[in-house]
């Protein structure tokens, strides 16, 4: 875990979603050396290292980053993140989004897949994140709602 403390210096005044290039950067550079199979692992180690304050820039950037290293494994980072730190789906599944946006409605149930995420908060962020996609998203985790009962 040596690699968090020198992660959680790029963050200092983050709010909202605002997360820098070179915090994305820097968890990209991370992720880079992490095998897939420990992606998702990793992603949840970055955002559940964070400071409090922080969690939600660094999930946004840990979105960011996850995807550009490996876009078939962003929807079980995603997933993953979202379980651990349901407040931070919406962050994550957005800035995912972001640089996937084909794969948006994948990423949106992906966010939900926890009980403890706001389903509301993810279609939101998912959808400003991918405006074009909206439909596709709203079948989709009305699907995934379906399937789940």
């Amino acid at each position: 875990m040596s690699f968090i403390p020198a992660l959680a210096l790029c963050w200092t005044c983050c709010s909202g979603f605002g997360q820098s290039a070179d915090q994305i950067a820097a968890a990209r550079d991370i992720l880079s050396k992490a095998p897939p199979a420990e992606l998702a692992a990793k992603c949840v180690e970055l955002v559940a290292g964070a400071p409090s304050k922080e969690k939600v820039a660094v999930a946004a950037a840990v979105g960011h980053a996850v995807a550009k290293v490996n876009s078939q494994v962003t929807p079980a980072a995603v997933t993953a993140v979202a379980t651990r730190e349901p407040s931070v789906a919406p962050a994550i599944a957005a800035a995912a989004t972001t640089e996937l946006p084909n794969s948006a409605p994948a990423i949106a149930v992906a966010a939900i897949k926890s009980p403890r995420v706001n389903e509301r908060d993810v279609r939101a962020a998912v959808i400003a994140a991918a405006p074009g996609q909206a439909v596709s998203i709203i079948t989709a985790l009305v699907q995934a709602k379906g399937a789940a009962r």
